[in-house]
């Protein structure tokens, strides 16, 4: 009798220490299930951003090329999406510092199609011209890109009533001034595609 009641409470006592270190062992498996799924969750997300930018920044160089398409905020949009990883790849400096030229790029790409027709005695037909020279003949490939705005720009000013020494010398200043400011737009794009790289 007297054994039995010994025994009794030592089996509780095995009991409660075994389920005690029961419990202790499923949650540390769940704790660990739980962190490796967090750590999948964010790792993937984070490629899914860096992934996102790159092609962000891609469209945008396109866009630098193509009038329809905005160029340098596109990129800058995708270098903001970094902000979303953890932690954040860049500073408030450096997010200033791209939005700063952004809209620098933008003033440009503006005024110097404008300053180079004017420079070189054009019009806006010629300017027009340009871009519409572009647009039909950039699937050409590089000399598409050369040809097309050229030639548009002196058919604009042909247009404009300028006579062909006018409008050769007009299309050229159309011509500089898509280039200078199709370039500028460029490396802004390839830099923040750069930044994003690094980031990495």
């Amino acid at each position: 009798m007297l054994t039995l009641a010994v025994s009794i409470p030592i089996y509780i006592v095995g009991t409660l220490q075994g389920s005690v270190r029961d419990s202790t062992f499923r949650l540390q498996v769940y704790n660990l299930i739980l962190s490796l799924t967090s750590s999948y969750f964010y790792t993937t997300m984070e490629w899914f951003w860096i992934i996102l930018g790159i092609v962000l920044c891609i469209v945008a160089i396109l866009g630098s090329l193509l009038p329809l398409l905005p160029g340098p905020p596109v990129a800058f949009i995708g270098l903001l999406l970094q902000q979303l990883r953890d932690p954040n790849p860049f500073d408030t400096k450096t997010i200033l510092f791209f939005a700063g030229a952004v809209v620098v790029s933008l003033v440009l790409d503006f005024m110097i199609p404008i300053w180079g027709t004017k420079k070189f005695g054009g019009t806006k037909y010629g300017v027009w011209g340009c871009t519409l020279g572009f647009l039909a003949a950039f699937w050409m490939g590089p000399w598409g890109v050369i040809i097309g705005p050229f030639a548009g720009a002196f058919v604009g000013e042909m247009i404009a009533g300028q006579n062909s020494k006018k409008s050769f010398k007009a299309a050229m200043g159309s011509f500089v001034g898509f280039l200078l400011g199709s370039f500028l737009k460029l490396v802004v794009c390839f830099f923040m595609l750069f930044y994003i790289i690094n980031s990495i």
